[in-house]
């Protein structure tokens, strides 16, 4: 974000996209949940389908105020339909190189030229 303050306090008219892949298994849940002793969990933590994800979300100064938004067309879900076969095997082989450039060039013919994309992907 050191970015979008600086071009802030410069008053740059410059849009910043972010990058993120992640997934989400249908049973997903966190360490501790909302609900009382009387209710029960009845699938795992974690099993169940996958879905990967992958958007790009923008943020754009105008003057002193930002916002932020999805670029559009950007975000793509999938189901996960592989099963591991490593175990660096981050998305159970269901995400490669070949799709993130094939998106990577989609999501640049939605971007306004002097756009900064910072990802970690």
């Amino acid at each position: 974000m050191r970015g979008t303050k600086r071009s802030v306090l410069l008053g740059v008219d410059r849009a910043e996209v972010y990058l993120d892949e992640t997934y989400c298994n249908v049973n997903h849940v966190t360490g501790k949940i909302w609900l009382t002793a009387d209710k029960i969990r009845y699938g795992n933590a974690g099993r169940g389908a996958r879905a990967c994800i992958i958007a790009a979300g923008i943020i754009k100064s105008k003057g002193k105020v930002l916002s932020g938004f999805f670029v559009e067309d950007s975000i793509k879900i999938w189901n996960s339909t592989l099963k591991r076969k490593q175990d660096n095997d981050d998305y159970h082989g269901n995400f490669d190189a070949v799709q993130l450039e094939r998106w990577f060039d989609d999501l640049c013919k939605n971007l306004q030229k002097n756009t900064v994309v910072a990802t970690s992907i």
